[in-house]
């Protein structure tokens, strides 16, 4: 199915929300004991974040010439924030038969914000019930209840804009690609 461009979707699955504050949210870390099926990688890009004239999008990155690989402009709240988040959301509707199927899955990106709200600061949020006032709620908790059920889901940072030639430098170089075109940034 077409991926939605306005994240109305995060609200059908909030309800999701258990008391179970026993979830593995925080062992959520690729390690190499892990053997993925396979690597997706994520970014998020804001051109003049910070202003009314804020532009952001998603990029979503699998390997070379993978229909799956996504450039999405977001609507609504425009901040390189929102964009991160809104990329793991994405992957996740692009993903979601495969954890189903019990594949395991590595989302790599170097958001350590976006890594943080699936994991620790998603985890302390939920224990606290949600009350908070927190930037990016809605999004936070999305993404947070969306990772926290799947033992086959791993998150990997890496660095942002470097030479590097290995894989996960690469996949990285076409997300953040991939998110720069939805915006209208050729890079």
């Amino acid at each position: 199915p077409p991926i939605s461009k306005n994240l109305a979707f995060i609200e059908k699955e909030e309800s999701s929300d258990s008391d179970d504050d026993s979830l593995g949210a925080i062992d959520k870390m690729y390690t190499p004991d892990f053997k993925p099926s396979y690597f997706v990688y994520t970014d998020g890009a804001c051109a003049q974040n910070g202003t009314n004239d804020a532009c952001a999008g998603v990029g979503i990155y699998f390997d070379i010439g993978d229909t799956r690989n996504k450039a999405i402009k977001i609507e609504g709240k425009q901040t390189n924030n929102v964009a991160e988040l809104s990329a793991l959301i994405y992957v996740y509707d692009i993903i979601r038969q495969d954890l189903l199927d019990d594949l395991k899955v590595v989302i790599v990106t170097d958001s350590q914000y976006s890594i943080k709200c699936v994991t620790t600061y998603g985890l302390k949020c939920h224990q606290e019930k949600w009350c908070k006032k927190i930037p990016n709620k809605k999004l936070v908790k999305k993404a947070f209840n969306l990772y926290r059920e799947h033992d086959n889901i791993r998150f990997m940072h890496v660095a942002a804009h470097t030479n590097n030639m290995d894989q996960h430098s690469i996949g990285n170089r076409e997300a953040d690609r991939l998110a720069n075109l939805s915006i209208g940034r050729n890079v």
